[in-house]
């Protein structure tokens, strides 16, 4: 209980945090209560009128349906006891007298005939034994055995005695010249029988279409969404007034929620108002009336209700706007200035506040001075931060660009390392050739201080970088380069590859008696370059990997091991250098893939590769 009271009490202090919610919410309590009060009594009660208006139409139209639906069954039940009183008769003529058995046949053909025309029935049958001599006559006269044409089983006529039995059958298939443009026929029958130790010996039976139905349904309930259908004792939909796809079987739940309301009294399933009568044929005849239905007659003043609403709304609301501006002006202002400040907003300028207050004139007041002070404290803190992101940028810089300056010297102390190697051994041919290599190669590394060079460069100080090993390991390794077509004019960070690459030689060659072969491949990604670096050198154990990739996650420089791949880890995960990822695979004795992820950067200046590119020919 104390939990709800702190929960209202909390939506209390919110409604009335402010001066502004506190007039909007006395309107809402002033307002909109009295007119929501009056407008639901006057809803409830125009919807029970109308309801009772209608359900009392619809249950004098129901009744009178009902007694058109049971005249119907009447007459056909009258019409099939007048065709086996003649089923009898000629069921007793001597067979053997043929001319006798005719005339009983002609005069029971012509009178069945006659029957159909005055009652407009659609058709009336006669089923005699499979032996008699106008079984086959298949329009009037059938044998037994068709019974099974007509969907009926003659096991189920039965014992029936002198009563009817009512079936409904969907599709049955009657003679062309009955039905000439429908051959399947939705069917209604009434049907007798004289059975001797459970076999018929004869049956009749009279049909309706279940369409004539229909369009009683229709005439009664036209222009309405009220639904009203005819359903038999096995839950088979016999006609309906909406839909013809609707027939088939009632849902098991509604049907019996029905035979239970039995009666003349309106009931609600659902959000259905449902009335059901039982017919003289033991038929059930349903009407569901939808609430929608009820709704639409409750609309006028459901419209008038809303009408008023929308009219006296604004017009109060107004009113409390107006008079909560006059009272609260200096406030909204003081708010603006408020949200001003949000990253997504423009700072309100000098200008634009010395129209909002007067924190200097003579009518200046409290709510000036705070807002004169606010706005001064602002102006402060925004020359405070962009101090401190100036700060914060060149120190980033600075740092990088000590990371870069450590990895140079790093490099040309192995290279110079080698040279030296190469004239101690007497190696001098090979010293020269790694002395213009390494010329070249400081001349392409220092043409630009930029921490950012085009691919196509960091390709050619790499290429440069594997000649130079190449010439002092004495073909010990070999390697390709593939790089997909465009991707040299993208940026990346100055000396990205030659660490990874150094590893690969140095560290794949410690154990490995045959020659490697290193990979070297640059590929598009989803807005990424991804490189590949991939060797069949010596590998990594377990420990060791697993040191370097703690190193990578962490992007921390160990100054003792790993430097060079921890350095350009370092600098490639900056978003200023691509944002970028490094991942190491390597199994010992398998050698080891090095994959580089950043995301792609273009020059500022498009041409910027191609015009050093042209510079680049000229010199040569």
């Amino acid at each position: 209980m104390k939990k709800y009271f702190n929960k209202i009490t909390n939506l209390i202090y919110r409604l009335f945090s402010n001066y502004r919610a506190r007039l909007f919410t006395a309107f809402f309590i002033c307002a909109l209560i009295p007119l929501i009060t009056v407008g639901s009594i006057n809803y409830y009660t125009s919807y029970q009128l109308a309801q009772n208006r209608i359900l009392e139409s619809v249950s004098v139209s129901s009744k009178q349906l009902v007694q058109q639906l049971n005249n119907r069954f009447s007459q056909m039940e009258s019409v099939a006891d007048s065709v086996n009183q003649y089923a009898y008769n000629l069921n007793q003529v001597n067979r053997s007298a043929d001319s006798e058995y005719m005339d009983s046949f002609s005069a029971a053909r012509s009178n069945i005939n006659m029957l159909n025309q005055n009652f407009h029935l659609f058709q009336s049958c006669v089923f005699l034994p499979d032996d008699s001599f106008v079984s086959n006559e298949g329009l009037m006269f059938f044998g037994i055995h068709d019974l099974f044409r007509f969907q009926i089983d003659p096991v189920s006529l039965s014992g029936i005695g002198v009563n009817s039995k009512w079936i409904y059958r969907r599709d049955v298939t009657f003679p062309q010249l009955l039905s000439p443009v429908e051959r399947k026929v939705n069917t209604i029958f009434c049907c007798q029988s004289l059975s001797s130790n459970n076999f018929v010996s004869y049956a009749v039976f009279t049909s309706i279409k279940s369409s004539e139905l229909n369009e009683m349904l229709i005439q009664s309930y036209s222009g309405t969404s009220i639904h009203s259908f005819i359903c038999t004792p096995d839950r088979d939909i016999v006609a309906s007034n909406q839909n013809n796809d609707l027939l088939g079987k009632v849902h098991e739940n509604q049907y019996y929620q029905l035979l239970s309301h039995h009666g003349e009294d309106f009931f609600l399933i659902g959000n259905m108002q449902c009335n059901i009568h039982r017919l003289s044929n033991g038929f059930l005849l349903v009407t569901e009336i939808p609430s929608s239905y009820i709704q639409k007659n409750t609309y006028r003043v459901v419209r008038a209700t809303i009408l008023i609403f929308f009219i006296l709304i604004p017009l109060v609301f107004c009113i409390i706007l107006f008079t909560a501006n006059g009272l609260s002006r200096k406030l909204m202002r003081l708010d603006k200035i408020v949200r001003s400040t949000s990253i997504n907003e423009n700072k309100i300028t000098a200008e634009e506040f010395g129209h909002l207050f007067q924190a200097h004139s003579h009518f200046s007041d409290e709510i000036d001075h705070l807002a004169a002070s606010y706005h001064s404290m602002l102006k402060t803190i925004d020359e405070n931060l962009a101090s401190i992101i100036a700060l914060t940028v060149n120190e980033e810089q600075l740092k990088y660009k000590l990371l870069q300056s450590q990895i140079n010297p790093h490099f040309l102390y192995n290279i110079l390392g080698s040279i030296q190697t190469c004239l101690t051994i007497g190696k001098n041919d090979i010293a020269i050739q790694m002395a213009q290599d390494l010329s070249k190669f400081y001349r392409i590394t220092l043409r630009k201080n930029n921490d950012l060079i085009s691919i196509h460069e960091e390709l050619e100080i790499a290429t440069l970088y594997l000649e130079l090993e190449k010439l002092l390991k004495q073909d010990a390794f070999s390697y390709e380069v593939h790089c997909e077509d465009g991707l040299e004019y993208f940026q990346i960070c100055k000396f990205t590859l030659q660490p990874f690459l150094e590893n690969s030689i140095h560290h794949g060659l410690q154990s490995s008696e045959n020659p490697i072969h290193i990979c070297l491949n640059l590929t598009y990604g989803e807005d990424t370059i991804i490189i590949t670096i991939a060797d069949n050198g010596s590998g990594m154990d377990t420990a060791t990997l697993q040191h370097l990739q703690s190193s990578l996650q962490s992007c921390t420089v160990d100054y003792t091991r790993n430097f060079g791949i921890c350095n350009v880890n370092a600098r490639i995960a900056s978003p200023l250098y691509g944002a970028g990822k490094i991942q190491i695979e390597s199994s010992p004795h398998q050698g080891t893939r090095i994959t580089i992820e950043y995301q792609q950067m273009l020059s500022d200046d498009p041409i910027d590769y191609l015009t050093d590119q042209t510079q680049e020919r000229k010199n040569k």
